[in-house]
């Protein structure tokens, strides 16, 4: 006596975790062209104009910032980059979480400390002030960005989570 057993095999996909991940790609490569903006429009001007205007904690305070969190984006998406297959692990992690609140919460005050900064403190018909500007506007979208970047990687880590 023979018996047919048939196998169903049914394989689901889960597109919320791709959407996730090309988002975090998309925000993260925003940031850090944003990031690139920032620290070079602001150096360009520092750079050649730096015998005009005077070197405050506020500016410092501006180019550190920035600089690290560019550093750290260039990190990260290359180590997404790198490991192809667990590239949208990264977009998940409790690091992800914690790395864009600390940005969010350091690279705004600075960026609107800056802005406030170049209103109050240089004329505006002085060579640097439209480049002084534009980089505290682009940092003020950066950090934007940020927030974006860690809301929905907290909304998501927490549906994994519970």
């Amino acid at each position: 006596m023979s018996q047919n057993v048939a196998r169903t095999r049914t394989t689901t996909t889960n597109s919320t975790t791709a959407s996730i991940a090309i988002t975090g790609h998309i925000l993260m490569v925003a940031q850090l062209v944003l990031g690139i903006f920032v620290v070079g429009i602001f150096c360009y001007y520092t750079n050649n104009y730096l015998r005009y205007t005077a070197f405050s904690l506020t500016k410092l305070a501006f180019l550190t910032i920035p600089a690290a969190f560019l550093i750290g984006n260039i990190c990260f998406l290359f180590a997404s980059l790198l490991s192809i297959k667990a590239g949208g692990v990264i977009f998940r992690t409790i690091l992800d979480v914690v790395y864009h609140s600390v940005a969010v919460i350091s690279y705004l005050p600075v960026s609107i400390a800056f802005f406030s900064e170049v209103v109050r403190t240089i004329p505006s018909s002085a060579t640097v002030y439209n480049g002084y500007l534009t980089s505290a506007i682009f940092g003020i979208i950066a950090s934007g960005l940020y927030f974006i970047s860690a809301f929905l990687t907290c909304r998501f880590y927490r549906n994994i989570i519970y």
